[in-house]
């Protein structure tokens, strides 16, 4: 009987399957980005100065927007603006209009994301970005392409910027320190508060990565 039991016991540990550790899938900013047809330039048979003038437009209604009510100053040089481009014979509503559409349309494809990378296991290597600095370290923060991201330029796209939520803090005592991090993706449009010098500005974000770890940054 306990020959018998011996043998099963033996018979079970050849035959029992072993579990390989699972190997990350290394990809690249790029391949966060869905395919896309190139966006077509509107604006292409204006000049230089015909676009500058529309985007100054543009400019001054955004900002007297925001405030209630445009100022007499911005006024005048709105009129101007105008004044230039319709001396072109150009359709100054029609321009306006085609500009609106055009950001929506940038808006709308920077916020599209990689179906297919949904829940796989992947490294991918980039800068931190902590929202929030401690000296005992950080376990979550944003992972960008490039440095200056969010901080000195305007923020990447949302398919661009991966929240990361690690196992364990690192150390961050520096901005955009390169790392490589590992954990299964998730997409999930979200935004994050980024503390900055001068208040909070809040970030949309179109990847997650929960669990994850992340290591000093090597070729």
């Amino acid at each position: 009987m306990i020959k018998t039991i011996i043998i099963t016991i033996a018979l079970l540990s050849f035959t029992a399957p072993t579990t390989a550790e699972e190997t990350a899938q290394v990809i690249t900013w790029d391949s966060l980005l869905p395919s896309t047809q190139p966006l077509e330039d509107p604006f292409k048979d204006l000049t230089d100065e015909q676009l500058y003038d529309l985007e100054s437009i543009v400019y001054f209604r955004e900002i007297d927007g925001k405030r209630g009510a445009i100022s007499p100053e911005d006024t005048k040089e709105v009129i101007e603006l105008t004044a230039n481009l319709k001396s072109a014979n150009l359709d100054v509503d029609d321009l306006l209009s085609t500009y609106s559409q055009y950001l929506a349309e940038i808006e709308r494809l920077n916020g599209l994301v990689v179906n297919e990378l949904n829940g796989r296991f992947i490294r991918l290597a980039g800068y931190v970005l902590p929202l929030e600095f401690s000296d005992k370290g950080v376990d979550e923060f944003l992972l960008v392409p490039y440095v200056g991201a969010c901080i000195h330029v305007p923020p990447p796209p949302p398919n661009q910027i991966v929240y990361v939520r690690t196992k364990h803090t690192i150390v961050a005592n520096d901005l955009y320190r390169p790392v490589w991090v590992t954990g299964y993706i998730n997409i999930e449009a979200t935004t994050r508060d980024l503390s900055l010098v001068d208040g909070s500005d809040s970030i949309p974000i179109g990847y997650t990565l929960k669990s994850a770890v992340a290591e000093n940054y090597e070729d």
